[in-house]
Order: C-alpha cells, then structure tokens, then sequence
C-alpha cells in the first residue's frame, strides 16, 4: 500500500471541481484509517505519510469554513480535532524517530525528529495547535529526543544544545525543566567532564521526581524507574568528580539505587543490572564492596548522603 506525500499548500479543487464537506472529511477518514493499517503492519513512515496528509487537509477545511463560524456550531469541536491529530502526529514521529535512532538508523531517526521540530515550530503555514503551551512542550520533547540521539552517537555538544533547548522552552511553560530533561542533562554533561554541574542536575531531577512520588503516593511506576535511574546519574556524577567526599557519597547513592530498583523493578530488570555493573566498576576502583540499603517496595527512600542533599526546585536559564 501507498500513500503520496502530503501537500502543505490547500488547493481547494481537483479537476476544476470544488470538493464537498463530506468528500474532504472521508478522505480524511480513509486516510486516518490507512494510517492504521500501515502502523499495524509496522510501517511507520506511511503511517506518518497518512497522517500528515490528512492533517493538512483537516487544516485545510478549517481555513475555509473560518468564515462561516459563527454560524457553524461543530467549529469548536473541528479546531479541537485539527489540534488533538497535530498532537498525535507529533507523538507519532517522536515515537518513530526514538525507535530508528536507537536502532542504529540515525538519518531516519533525525528525518522524524525534524519533523516534529517544523509541525511545532509555530509558523503560520503549520500550526494546527489550539494551546501555544501544548505547542512548546511538544517541541521540547522533540528537543529533548534529538539530544539523545546526538547522545547515542557521540556527538555530546550538540545533544547539549538540543537539551539546553529543550530546557528554555520547559522554562517557559512551568519556570523548571522536567526530570527527563535533567537526567539527560546530568549524563551529557558527565560526558564532556562537567561533573559539578550534572551533579546540580542528578539533584534536580531527584528533588522533583520525590514530589511527584508523594504526590501519586508512590503507586507510578514511571516515577519509581526515573528514581532508580536519576540516583545511579547522581551517583556517577558523584563517582566522576573525583572528590575524596563526593566519591564516599558515591557510595550510598549507588547502595539507594540498587535498593530502589531491586524494590521497583527487579533483580533481573535492564536498569537494575545497569546499576550492579556500574557498582562493581566503582567497587573494583575503591576496593570494597557496596551494599544495597535495606528497603522495601513502597518503603521510605533513604536520605542522600550528607553534602550531596538536593536543592529545591531551581529554573534553569
């Protein structure tokens, strides 16, 4: 099956005729529901390809009946649909880009990313979104994903760029940058040497990923596997700085990671092991062992090590 590239420009007739309401919106029907057979049978860049198309033609129609909306009551309810397909195809081409690049395919990775980067960029020929704040954390993510693709393939000061991008827009929105921007911060900037400042952001990402864990009550997964990893980023950076006392704090932190994964995830889970080959490397460095500390699944997190105790909530600029 194959489905032609979109095109961005509204023509408003095919063949000289003018098509009607009901001829654009079941194209735009059979082509969200070619969408979803492409996807299941794995093929995402037709999927997208559908997508894409029937959003503009989406946009399309909204453009024209813009006139008459004051008299069309169903007008609120298309901007909303036009702006919830815009967001779909964002997430679709993150997904997908996220998917290629950690495959190995990074120019395909990077087609998709860049796509999400033009369909958020706020231009007037492209916009479809009906909040700017849905618009911007959109973009960061997809800011934030091409950060971690520079990452993959080694190319550390570019992915700071993408990440410090990603963290003036999260800025924008809530005055704080996510934990997933944090620890994607934390491990780049550990990369390039700059150990004092990932610890600052280890820290961050623990302190907001805490708050939101008492706020869900600790019952989210998601939250519980950010901590295992953010306190394993911490310890590293603790490990790296190569300070006499941050590297003793090491320690403890790699011991509350591995406990808190144990709990969370699981002896045979991939960022557990993470952690325990990570607690053998340091093991082997200092030459004595480190034990996890003795907590349960839902049990109360151990505090940090004396000097390595996070910040409140901090903007980043």
């Amino acid at each position: 099956m194959e489905v032609l590239a979109h095109n961005t420009e509204w023509q408003g007739s095919h063949g000289g005729v003018t098509p009607t309401l009901e001829e654009t919106e079941s194209k735009v029907a059979f082509l969200e529901d070619m969408a979803t057979k492409f996807e299941a049978e794995g093929n995402d860049p037709e999927a997208i390809k559908a997508l894409e198309t029937s959003l503009f033609l989406r946009r399309a129609l909204i453009q024209s009946l813009a006139r008459f909306s004051a008299q069309d009551p169903s007008f609120p309810q298309r901007q909303q649909e036009l702006a919830q397909a815009a967001e779909a195809l964002v997430v679709k081409n993150n997904v997908a880009g996220v998917k290629s690049f950690k495959s190995g395919d990074y120019a395909s990775g990077l087609a998709l990313l860049n796509k999400g980067m033009w369909l958020t960029s706020g231009a007037d020929n492209v916009n479809c979104f009906a909040s700017e704040e849905m618009r911007l954390k959109l973009r960061a993510a997809c800011l934030n994903n091409l950060g971690c693709l520079e990452k993959k393939r080694g190319d550390f000061n570019r992915a700071l760029d993408y990440l410090q991008g990603g963290v003036a827009l999260e800025a924008q929105i809530s005055g704080v940058a996510t934990p997933a921007t944090s620890m994607n911060l934390c491990a780049v900037l550990n990369k390039l040497g700059r150990h004092a400042e990932a610890l600052d952001e280890a820290n961050s990402a623990i302190t907001n990923l805490l708050a939101e864990k008492h706020q869900e009550g600790g019952t989210n997964p998601a939250t519980n596997h950010m901590l295992c990893v953010a306190y394993h980023n911490l310890a590293m950076s603790q490990e790296f700085s190569l300070s006499p006392m941050l590297q003793r704090a090491a320690e403890e932190s790699y011991a509350q990671a591995l406990s808190l994964a144990r709990a969370e995830l699981g002896p045979g889970h991939p960022t557990t092991m993470a952690i325990q080959a990570s607690i053998e490397r340091f093991q082997q460095a200092i030459s004595r062992p480190i034990r996890p500390l003795p907590s349960g699944r839902g049990g109360t997190l151990q505090p940090l090590p004396p000097g390595a105790m996070p910040p409140q909530p901090r903007a980043h600029a």
